[in-house]
């Protein structure tokens, strides 16, 4: 890894910034049963296709609801997007920085919405 030597005095002003991060998550309840009664006798894994689809569609749901959401409710300035921060297993982890802390009932509302969406299509 390559590491920076040397910060400006900005980017150690933007370094010692305080800021508000809210972290979401959501995971597949009862994944490893689930993965291991969708294997069948050819040794087919059609429960790849369904992790595949909970990695792409959630957060596609995740966006689109957010827009919704801001959509919605008259705002001065756009909700800033959650960001898939990181995959583990079966658990997604978004995160976003909270430009106001108002906007941490949005984004839970907009959270609700993709996981009542996402166990509709996928239950």
């Amino acid at each position: 890894m390559n590491f920076k030597q040397t910060l400006s005095d900005g980017e150690v002003e933007t370094l010692l910034t305080p800021h508000l991060r809210l972290f979401l998550s959501v995971d597949v309840v009862g994944s490893t049963a689930f993965k291991h009664s969708k294997q069948t006798e050819e040794g087919t894994k059609p429960w790849l296709q369904f992790i595949h689809g909970f990695y792409t569609g959630f957060p596609e749901m995740l966006a689109r609801n957010v827009g919704k959401v801001q959509n919605q409710n008259a705002l001065e300035s756009q909700l800033a997007q959650p960001y898939l921060w990181k995959a583990l297993g079966d658990e997604l982890i978004f995160s976003v920085l909270l430009r106001h802390p108002l906007h941490v009932r949005l984004y839970l509302k907009a959270f609700r919405l993709s996981l009542v969406e996402a166990i509709g299509h996928w239950a």
